[in-house]
């Protein structure tokens, strides 16, 4: 108003924060300061730190720190490190809020995040969406003008550095843009459009090496696909040293992942629990997502607690007797899953099975399995009802691509309990790979399936080739592989698979009938030959014999009167009598043999 005071108590608390850190005063926490509601856990479970996370977001400082000095000298960098290792949140809440304070180069930076998905320049395409469209468009044209960007970019029309060009543009005052490409492994497997994802690199490799350009990549991969990386060579020149390896936490790291965030909404844990947690995180290696969704889960037992006892206003406190009830660090994930799972209707529990299979890609064993995005219109009415349910419970995630970071978006909305429908969005996942290798009822519907999932998984990238080449149908040992597959799990398959398998069926059906045509003349060829020089060589004989054995000879003819008797007017070439004797011999004994 025109006194000049903010006319919401949150925005004053937010403001006095800010007075109080020119001051040099002591920081308020952010329960004081109205970041964090209360009542609402400051751990993030199995859902990754978002930019708006950032003041719960602890334990690696230094990565965070040598991230930003890379991203000042370098335009090409990879954050890489093992599943669960906290990659997507280092560069989302550690990097982004770094950057958003001012420079010291006096650079003003601008971000876009988006995940590549099946559709890499879609997903490009949608990601600029909220820099170069007109504000005042609905939602309807929206999706239209990233669609049409797509197309320009899948024809060439349209480059990424033409869309930097226009972005900074659009937002006077900026001089850099940051691109973070999370998931970068999802180039490699997913793999329903191959073709898109090498124009992908090579157009984000283009504008990433021209001197003049704003842009700066930073993508983050797992380890166990970084194998694609070194076999690329211009992507692995472009890369240099522009690499981040993000190794394990130490036991000070994980300390402040435990008592930082506490001490911001005044949890406090009993005496000696914490370094009983960090005892057992210690010892089970990757175990940085298991420690924040028990944590979250020790949170709400707390805060339980707090809600039903008499000291109401007093902190929120774990216990170890409920460290204990959730079997610590390593049962935590599947004890609630289990709980989710048994609150389920009976319909719901046996429809789980087909569900979660469609969800994974499955490897040799349970650690090598991955999340595989499923598109919602592939799942049936009740699988989406059930999807849905499990959403809500954070077992699984939604997403929708053409608004860019869709996942970040539903996550936001499940945290405040705000998601009622999967209305508007295009595909689901499972909420961590993490549930892959502790969840036992989930291994054992995969183990059930494993060869079959393997199979699908190759299957996928079959029909990428196909897509692309509709005459690289199955072949050989792979088609008889799938028949098998067919038989047993049709069923289970979405209609593009059926589809492209039903050709391939076909496609061998025709061959094989082709073959059985051609076998079938060769042999009529063959046997047509045998009797044709059979025939000429008893004429010859007959040709020669002297009259009176000529009707023994025409008895042995009899068989093929009317061959023997082409081949024998053939043979007469005089009109001689005795030629012309012989002559009615044969007619006569063939007319008796057409009789």
């Amino acid at each position: 108003g025109g006194s000049g005071r903010l006319t919401s108590e949150k925005e004053d608390l937010q403001l006095q924060r800010l007075v109080d850190s020119l001051r040099s005063a002591e920081p308020v926490t952010a329960l004081r300061s109205g970041l964090i509601p209360l009542g609402m856990s400051p751990y993030r479970g199995l859902k990754l730190f978002r930019e708006e996370d950032s003041e719960l977001f602890f334990g690696r400082k230094s990565y965070v720190n040598r991230l930003l000095e890379l991203v000042r000298k370098k335009r090409f960098i990879a954050v890489s490190g093992a599943s669960g290792s906290g990659k997507s949140s280092v560069v989302r809440a550690g990097l982004l809020p770094g950057l958003r304070k001012r420079q010291a180069n006096g650079e003003v930076w601008e971000t876009l995040t988006m995940i590549p998905g099946q559709e890499p320049l879609h997903a490009l395409a949608g990601a600029f969406q909220t820099l170069v469209r007109p504000a005042e468009l609905v939602i309807e044209n929206q999706q239209i003008q990233i669609r049409e960007r797509f197309q320009h970019l899948l024809k060439g029309t349209l480059t990424l550095a033409d869309l930097v060009t226009v972005a900074l543009q659009q937002q006077p005052g900026t001089t850099r843009l940051l691109l973070i490409v999370d998931q970068w492994e999802e180039l490699y497997t997913n793999r329903k459009y191959p073709a898109q994802g090498r124009q992908f690199i090579d157009d984000i490799l283009a504008c990433v090496n021209d001197p003049r350009g704003a842009l700066t990549v930073v993508f983050t991969i797992r380890w166990d696909y970084f194998g694609e990386v070194m076999n690329d060579r211009p992507l692995l020149d472009c890369l240099g040293d522009g690499q981040l390896q993000l190794g394990p936490m130490n036991r000070d790291e994980m300390r402040e992942v435990i008592e930082k965030p506490a001490q911001q909404v005044g949890l406090e844990f009993d005496d000696g629990l914490v370094d009983e947690i960090l005892d057992e995180a210690e010892r089970e290696p990757g175990s940085l997502p298991l420690l924040e969704f028990l944590l979250d889960e020790l949170w709400k037992l707390g805060w339980r607690d707090r809600t039903l006892g008499e000291g109401e206003d007093g902190p929120a406190r774990v216990t170890f007797e409920n460290y204990f009830s959730k079997k610590g660090l390593k049962g935590a994930v599947a004890c609630y899953a289990d709980e989710v799972f048994k609150d389920l209707q009976p319909s719901e529990q046996s429809l789980c099975g087909p569900l979660f299979r469609r969800l994974v890609n499955a490897g040799l064993e349970a650690a090598q399995d991955t999340r595989r995005r499923v598109n919602l219109a592939a799942l049936t009415a009740d699988e989406q009802l059930l999807a849905e349910k499990l959403i809500t419970k954070r077992l699984l995630l939604a997403g929708q691509r053409e608004r860019g970071d869709g996942l970040s978006q539903v996550s936001a909305e499940v945290d405040a309990g705000k998601l009622a429908s999967l209305t508007g969005y295009r595909t689901v996942e499972v909420v961590h790979e993490e549930l892959f290798r502790r969840w036992r009822r989930l291994q054992d519907w995969v183990d059930e399936d494993r060869r079959f999932l393997k199979w699908r998984r190759e299957l996928d990238v079959q029909l990428a080739e196909y897509r692309n080449d509709p005459r690289s149908l199955l072949l050989d040992r792979k088609l008889k592989e799938a028949a098998e597959f067919y038989r047993v799990h049709r069923e289970k398959l979405e209609a593009e698979e059926l589809l492209f398998l039903q050709r391939s069926f076909a496609a061998r059906r025709r061959l094989r009938l082709g073959i059985a045509a051609g076998v079938f003349s060769l042999m009529l060829f063959g046997m047509g030959f045998w009797l044709f020089t059979r025939t000429q060589n008893r004429v010859d004989n007959l040709l020669a014999t002297p009259a009176a054995k000529v009707q023994e000879r025409l008895d042995a003819l009899s068989g093929t009167g009317w061959l023997s008797g082409w081949l024998l007017r053939r043979s007469f070439t005089t009109e001689t009598e005795p030629a012309r004797k012989l002559r009615r011999v044969v007619d006569a004994a063939g007319e008796a043999a057409r009789e």
